[in-house]
């Protein structure tokens, strides 16, 4: 992969940024001049790492970096699990494939992303799925830091990985509810009688 790198210069107007426009829906167009250089960035290092022992030890920085202070914790760690998870679902990684093999790859990958790759190129295809994967990482990461109050570790890295998802993956269907379950459960009024409660409004 490092040699792949190292002679791969993929045209950087080529991509739709997502970042501020939304869920990722429709098809990964030639006629955007957007480019986010910082996904694009980590899209590198991503693929460099994806089809090694490092990829953990990457997933585990990246949310570091991108999670505010006070999310860094047991809830980081079960987040770069369920990163770990949804990288053997859409991130390229280097195989033996045949060309034919690759595509249907990469177009299932591309229905991760909710998103096409038609008209691509293999390797701009390959560099566009690691971009909408980094997007992904950093958005999830960002998020767990508004889990709400009193989650579990566990289950406010879900809450988190499904509000990214809900924006960024439509195809993670994992954990894509995940953030309406644990906000319903969480949410409610209710009074306190004697050793009893009173649900309100359930």
């Amino acid at each position: 992969m490092n040699r792949m790198l190292l002679g791969y210069s993929p045209d950087f107007d080529l991509f739709e940024d997502t970042d501020a426009a939304g869920p990722a829906t429709g098809r990964a167009s030639r006629k955007a001049v957007v480019f986010d250089t910082e996904s694009a960035g980590l899209a590198a290092e991503l693929l460099n790492a994806a089809d090694g022992p490092h990829l953990a030890a990457t997933l585990r920085r990246l949310v570091r970096v991108h999670a505010a202070p006070g999310a860094v914790g047991p809830a980081a760690a079960e987040l770069v699990a369920l990163l770990r998870g949804a990288a053997r679902q859409a991130l390229p990684l280097v195989t033996a494939a045949t060309a034919r093999q690759a595509g249907t790859t990469y177009k299932r990958m591309g229905r991760f992303f909710g998103i096409e790759l038609e008209g691509l190129t293999p390797e701009d295809q390959e560099f566009e799925l690691a971009r909408r994967f980094a997007q992904l990482v950093r958005e999830a990461a960002r998020q767990l830091a508004r889990a709400p109050a009193g989650l579990p570790p566990a289950a406010a890295a879900r809450w988190a990985a499904g509000r990214a998802a809900r924006r960024l993956a439509p195809g993670w269907t994992q954990v894509r509810d995940a953030a309406g379950a644990a906000t319903s459960t969480s949410a409610g009024r209710w009074v306190r009688h004697g050793a009893g409660v009173t649900v309100l409004n359930p």
